[in-house]
């Protein structure tokens, strides 16, 4: 009965469920499927792009389609949440310079207090990768202090810990950019300081 043809928003709402069930089974693959039928059928469903771009990011690792999914999501909702999406989307596929224009869009007052951390271990990571290595070397020593406060984990860092481990523009220091973006995920304020302040350490020599 809930067919595309006969009831379009009836089947969208059992693709997506079939989509979660899916990614709970641990079929990312065909939920990823799934989610490309829904946006074959609605492109201009943000929800929809929200959830492909995670899943392509967090789980299949294919940074290319998440930054494409993660672009067309910002175009339809320019809000300050997508443009620290898109800059994190950016940051997978290499766009680094991309990558602090958007994260100089985003205010404090306009997002979450948790989402503020994500957002400057983004900047120390994207001036590094961009090659503008004092100017990561004062963020990292910068945030080595305030980094402490994060209490608790707002941000999902699977995608980000991939590249990093693989990317050689971090191979200095990779074991703390890694704990850097774990700490992150975990709302461990201690250790994310910790990994912030060796990263500084590190961009000295």
């Amino acid at each position: 009965v809930r067919t595309r043809e006969a009831l379009p928003q009836d089947w969208a709402a059992t693709q997506n469920n079939l989509a979660i069930v899916l990614m709970k089974q641990g079929d990312y693959t065909g939920g990823a499927k799934v989610y490309e039928e829904l946006l074959g059928t609605f492109p201009n469903r943000v929800a929809t792009l929200q959830s492909a771009r995670s899943l392509y990011h967090e789980r299949l690792f294919d940074f290319a389609r998440a930054y494409v999914l993660s672009q067309k999501g910002l175009q339809l909702s320019p809000s300050p949440t997508a443009h620290l999406g898109f800059a994190e989307s950016s940051f997978t596929v290499a766009h680094f310079d991309e990558c602090l224009e958007q994260i100089a869009l985003v205010k404090d007052s306009e997002i979450d207090p948790n989402r503020v951390f994500g957002r400057d271990v983004l900047r120390i990571a994207c001036q590094w990768g961009a090659g503008k290595k004092d100017a990561a070397r004062a963020s990292a020593e910068e945030f080595s202090h305030k980094g402490t406060s994060l209490k608790e984990a707002g941000w999902i860092t699977a995608g980000d810990v991939q590249f990093v481990s693989g990317q050689p523009a971090f191979a200095l220091g990779r074991e703390s950019w890694i704990k850097l973006f774990k700490s992150l995920e975990k709302g461990d304020g201690a250790e994310l300081a910790d990994a912030a302040k060796k990263l500084s350490e590190a961009m000295k020599n």
